[in-house]
């Protein structure tokens, strides 16, 4: 029985191994407020968005 379950879990774990490398900006896109957003937001909130689409341009090579 025990032996039944490693086997199982070494299974499961080299599955999820053998996936394509990524850089991790697959599931992750630039926000682009319109001009009505960004008149209603705070600076902090511009601050938050800016360094995301900043690290994201660095990171992930977006178009400024």
């Amino acid at each position: 029985m025990k032996k039944w379950m490693i086997l199982t879990l070494l299974s499961v774990v080299s599955a999820c191994a053998g996936g394509p490398a990524t850089d991790g900006c697959e599931w992750v896109r630039a926000i682009r407020p319109t001009s009505t957003d960004v008149d209603a937001m705070s600076d902090a909130l511009a601050g938050q968005i800016l360094a995301h689409n900043e690290a994201g341009s660095r990171v992930c090579g977006w178009a400024p």
